[in-house]
């Protein structure tokens, strides 16, 4: 019975902390920039409250790349020229009762070789708390006033790009 309660625990440390967790954006070497083709980083931080259920799929031009979780993001090369960004989240994992917010977001941009770029799939909430009907209940929430200002996919500047960077995980996307 004791090894039993101790694969238990174990079993429910690891679902609790994730398995698509990698290291951290300090631990990770950064990729060289190229001179042939554009860095890209995609990564999803927020400002508000924490909204970090679930995960958004991205796609460039049409492709899938990563479905990037809260605090997490990948780095991967395009070739220079216009490229369409898409953020969408699953039926399953899109927070419901915020309006449109959460309908899919497009972001398009022309990379230029030799350059980095920094996209931030954003979530902006006020900084209101949850009332205690709209924590426990999904009528509670039905009937709340939205607390997401805005989402969507932005570009960076290099220092913010950074800055928001140093808190996220890596995850492998579908490009290396």
């Amino acid at each position: 019975m004791n090894s039993l309660k101790v694969s238990l625990v174990l079993s429910l440390i690891l679902i609790s902390t994730g398995c698509s967790v990698g290291p951290s954006f300090n631990e990770t070497a950064a990729p060289a920039t190229r001179q042939d083709t554009a860095l890209v980083y995609v990564y999803r931080v927020g400002k508000g409250l924490d909204l970090s259920h679930g995960s958004i799929n991205i796609t460039v031009d049409g492709n899938d790349v990563v479905s990037i979780d809260n605090e997490g993001f990948t780095s991967f090369y395009l070739k220079p020229g216009p490229h369409l960004f898409v953020a969408k989240w699953s039926i399953m994992s899109k927070p419901r009762f915020e309006g449109d917010h959460f309908d899919p977001k497009r972001l398009s941009i022309s990379l230029e070789a030799g350059k980095k770029y920094y996209i931030n799939y954003f979530i902006h909430r006020d900084s209101e708390p949850n009332t205690i009907l709209e924590t426990n209940s999904l009528v509670g929430k039905a009937f709340s006033k939205t607390h997401i200002i805005s989402a969507g996919l932005i570009l960076e500047n290099e220092r913010t790009g950074l800055a928001n960077l140093s808190i996220c995980s890596y995850q492998n996307n579908d490009i290396d």
